[in-house]
């Protein structure tokens, strides 16, 4: 049976996932998640995406992803061969870094994109690996470099913070990190 075709037009959001080769540790070192952080800025560069939020947890990770033009395939297939060709050079190893297809689900308007930024800000909080309040110091997240910075041209916030009606000042993360305490709660 044929794939079925991704849905591809201007300005559409995705929440892009996808998880290690039988649930591999594919980031269970610094300079894995690192290089997969380099190699998704430079597909940001290459394609015009612009990231809402990722997570790069050790198995697995997500993007909210929006692609300015209609190029997620062709940015996706860059994105993961790049890094699974670095990473097995790197390693001296060979085959699949990635379990299957990645999964990209449309995300249909700004209500709904808040609620996949949140889900993906709070991933390492449902994982275990920090406490709610301390969302803001996952090393490996969009959420301390918004929050904290320094901010790659790239990375938005501008979409949630207008669904919260917060500005990009300290005082509006301040109630932003509140607002995803309560919904960890």
């Amino acid at each position: 049976m044929a794939r079925k075709l991704r849905i591809q037009f201007p300005g559409a959001f995705y929440h892009v996932i996808n998880r290690g080769n039988y649930r591999r540790d594919v980031f269970e070192t610094v300079g894995a998640a690192q290089a997969f952080e380099a190699t998704l800025a430079e597909a940001c560069d290459r394609h015009g995406w612009r990231i809402h939020a990722y997570a790069i947890m050790r198995n697995h990770y997500h993007l909210a992803l929006e692609t300015p033009d209609a190029n997620l395939v062709e940015g996706m297939h860059w994105l993961q061969s790049t890094f699974a060709t670095r990473f097995n050079r790197y390693r001296a190893e060979r085959g699949h870094l990635f379990q299957g297809r990645y999964q990209a689900p449309l995300v249909e308007d700004a209500a709904a994109l808040l609620r996949v930024v949140n889900y993906i800000h709070l991933n390492p909080v449902r994982t275990g690996l920090i406490q709610p309040c301390g969302a803001a110091t996952f090393r490996w997240g969009s959420l301390k470099r918004l929050v904290k910075g320094p901010r790659p041209p790239w990375l938005v916030a501008q979409t949630v913070l207008t669904q919260l009606a917060l500005e990009d000042t300290a005082g509006g993360w301040v109630r932003y990190l509140a607002y995803l305490v309560a919904l960890a709660g």
